[in-house]
């Protein structure tokens, strides 16, 4: 979809022509503490579907991390506001030495990671996944900072 200047011009506009937020945390939200899912293209019954059986697990949803788990799916999503470690399955924990976001992706062969800096700000990322491996994540440069990079851990290696 394109947007017209004036309506006749098949010239398409390329500027910024919108922003998109969501309005959360009050201060009594917080200290209660809360969680909400973003279900785009769910109809209003599958959003009803949803908040009656949600198709994730809330691991941990704290100031320091948020973790979720998609366990028909063998995924998880972590987001690290500081270092730390969180239990994503029995005898599996995440550990991040640094601030990141990290989906593990469990296979046969053991699990892949795929960490991010969304700060672009670091060099690299350490992390480490209980039973499987530990692994130094080198992060992009230049145009590709901020991007993703995915790392197989294999049991037993």
């Amino acid at each position: 979809m394109s947007i017209q200047k004036n309506g006749t011009s098949k010239e398409p506009v390329t500027q910024n022509v919108f922003s998109l937020w969501l309005e959360h945390g009050r201060a009594n939200d917080e200290e209660k503490g809360y969680v909400y899912a973003l279900l785009p293209a769910h109809s209003a019954e599958q959003t009803a579907q949803a908040a009656a059986a949600p198709p994730f697990t809330v691991l941990a949803n704290t100031t320091a991390v948020q973790a979720v788990s998609l366990p028909g799916e063998q995924l998880c999503g972590v987001v690290f506001h500081a270092p730390g470690a969180v239990d994503i399955g029995p005898g599996q924990r995440l550990a991040a030495r640094q601030a990141c976001l990290v989906l593990v992706r469990f296979t046969e062969r053991g699990a892949t990671l795929t960490v991010s800096d969304p700060t672009q700000t670091l060099a690299a990322v350490d992390v480490s996944l209980s039973g499987l491996a530990e692994a130094h994540v080198a992060l992009p440069t230049g145009r590709r900072k901020g991007a993703s990079v995915s790392v197989e851990v294999v049991k037993g290696t």
